[in-house]
């Protein structure tokens, strides 16, 4: 028995199959923001149940006439079938290769796309279906078959044998013209891998061809999908057709052999003839759409499909629906749903949050989801008081009537005196935050809270003010429980230093460089700040210097007796304090002798 092998190189295209995204993760990707953690899981698209007019097995009548090709050498093409769930297909020269007499019998080949009644096209990302008839209207040959599939770019096969939906499977099936019979071709008669051959998929049963007899059709159906909206006629790439079989066994070799054929301009390349429309980016969120919710956050969820659009999606936050806070995620290309997520951090305890999830695709086109709403939980119950404010002082600037020691104020309330001083509390508080820090009365009514950081009061005085004492600061958190008291003191200070001069000793004869030295303390006051030395002869009395504290305290300046008169002088020193109280004056007498 004489055997042609046809090898298919072309495919047509079908409609629509509607089909609703399950939440399948096969990829993750994540970023970083500022305030809050995002990220995308690929969501893999799964078709809904067939509508009434799906992907069924054609009845006999549906297909096409089969007539010899005019010119013995090409298969005739033929119309397609005027049911209302088949659309005109797209059709492509078949090669038939007979082994024996070199020659193309007269088998016959005709594709055509599956959609909707309605006549709608599909839209990216959209699951529809493909169909292909072979036919051997050889009245006296057999024919074997071994069709092989090219899809055009941005076009792939949507087989799944393991999808509970029948649409997701490749079917096969013989027609019987003379008996009027149609028998499916199941299990190793009816390849599943779709990708086989040189070219997208070779749809071939286990001895690697099918034999039809005269009068018979094979028919088979796949499911596609299309990345990017195709506008009618969308052709592959040039690639060439390895035509010759092996005659025994008829295994292809998948090497070029003599007979080989490529697809030329005049059609023999693969295309489709149908429209894929663009499919707007839709929004959703799965119930409820925020999780994980804490005082401070929460586990927000949307569900997009961006049907292989590109770009990017913003969190829009807020606690209006005029949001004001946008966390962007990057959406790849390569993908046609998305489970997109965001960690939301640093929110507010106990308030209703509004957000959204905004899609801004890469042709800028805008789509918005929904608005969703959540509400922080309450902060929990805190028993916990602050810790003990942390408390510095500063005087105003200029005012010597006045000085800090660490946490004490020395003033000098004389009178004509008057300053201010400034106390500053660093509090905290990690469980439900500072209400106010609290400020003591230190002269008189001049007590007072501060409620926002950083806390601080400044107090004033002026001649007479008495506060002696220490005062404490204290922090009460919004659980109003308050902290130990964080002490400070304010001295009034009119005392006056002492000095004493320690060298030169009383009547010492004295020549040359000369150190002066003194020794000062001021009680409990403010604490000397200078000691000043000066030589007096007669009435007449010059300065010598501020004297330098020393390692054991004492102050000391050297004194020139060089080019003075010989003679009795007196040295004087006299101590100031922090505050501006100044010491009487303390004398020795020394004979100056050059």
């Amino acid at each position: 028995m004489n055997r042609a092998i046809l090898l298919l190189t072309t495919l047509a295209l079908a409609l629509m199959l509607a089909g609703g995204p399950a939440l399948t993760q096969s990829g993750r990707a994540a970023a970083r923001t500022e305030q809050s953690q995002t990220g995308i899981k690929r969501l893999k698209t799964r078709p809904k149940a067939p509508p009434a007019n799906g992907m069924r097995a054609p009845r006999a009548g549906e297909g096409p006439t089969l007539a010899p090709g005019t010119d013995g050498q090409r298969a005739a093409t033929a119309a397609a079938t005027s049911a209302p769930s088949w659309r005109m297909g797209s059709f492509s020269n078949t090669h038939v290769v007979n082994p024996f007499f070199g020659v193309e019998t007269f088998t016959m080949e005709w594709a055509g796309y599956w959609g909707s009644s309605d006549g709608s096209y599909p839209r990216v990302g959209e699951l529809y279906g493909g169909r292909v008839q072979i036919g051997n209207s050889n009245p006296t040959f057999d024919a074997s078959v071994a069709p092989e599939v090219l899809l055009p770019p941005n076009t792939h096969f949507a087989i799944d044998p393991g999808d509970p939906n029948p649409d997701r499977r490749v079917h096969c099936y013989l027609q019987d013209t003379n008996a009027g019979t149609m028998t499916e071709l199941t299990g190793s008669n009816c390849d599943q891998t779709p990708s086989r051959g040189i070219w997208g998929a070779r749809f071939v049963p286990s001895q690697g061809f099918w034999t039809l007899r005269a009068g018979q059709m094979l028919i088979l159906t796949f499911p596609i999908f299309s990345t990017a909206v195709l506008n009618g006629i969308a052709a592959a790439p040039a690639a060439c057709v390895i035509g010759a079989f092996e005659v025994a066994g008829a295994v292809e070799n998948d090497a070029p052999e003599a007979g080989d054929s490529c697809p030329t301009a005049n059609g023999d390349g693969p295309w489709q003839g149908v429209f894929v429309a663009f499919n707007p980016a839709t929004i959703g969120y799965p119930s409820p759409s925020t999780t994980n919710i804490t005082a401070s956050g929460g586990h927000s969820t949307a569900h997009l499909s961006s049907h292989f659009n590109g770009g990017t999606a913003f969190f829009d936050l807020g606690t209006t629906t005029a949001y004001g806070q946008s966390v962007p995620v990057t959406i790849p290309a390569d993908g046609d749903s998305w489970e997109v997520f965001v960690d939301w951090t640093g929110l507010k305890a106990g308030t209703a949050y509004h957000w959204r999830l905004r899609f801004v695709d890469g042709q800028g086109r805008s789509f918005t989801g929904a608005d969703q709403t959540f509400t922080t939980a309450a902060p929990p119950a805190d028993t916990t008081a602050p810790t003990k404010p942390i408390l510095k002082l500063a005087e105003a600037p200029n005012t010597p009537n006045q000085i800090v020691r660490g946490t004490k104020l020395f003033y000098r309330p004389a009178t004509g005196q008057s300053g201010s001083f400034t106390v500053t509390a660093t509090a905290a508080d990690p469980e439900s935050g500072i209400k106010h820090v609290g400020f003591p009365a230190v002269f008189g009514s001049d007590a007072g809270t501060d409620a926002a950081g950083p806390y601080d009061k400044t107090y004033a005085w002026s001649a007479g003010a008495t506060a002696s004492g220490p005062k404490g600061v204290t922090a009460t958190n919004t659980a109003n429980l308050t902290s130990q008291a964080a002490p400070f003191a304010v001295v009034p200070d009119l005392a006056k230093p002492t000095v004493s001069i320690t060298a030169p000793a009383a009547n010492a004869t004295v020549a040359g460089s000369v150190a002066v030295r003194a020794t000062a303390g001021d009680g409990t006051g403010a604490g000397v700040t200078r000691v000043v030395f000066r030589r007096c002869q007669r009435t007449t009395c010059a300065l010598i210097g501020t004297g330098v504290r020393q390692a054991d305290g004492s102050y000391q300046v050297s004194w020139t007796t060089t080019g003075l008169a010989n003679g009795t002088y007196k040295l004087q020193a006299y101590a100031l304090d922090g505050v501006g109280n100044r010491s009487a004056f303390a004398t020795v007498t020394v004979t100056v002798r050059n």
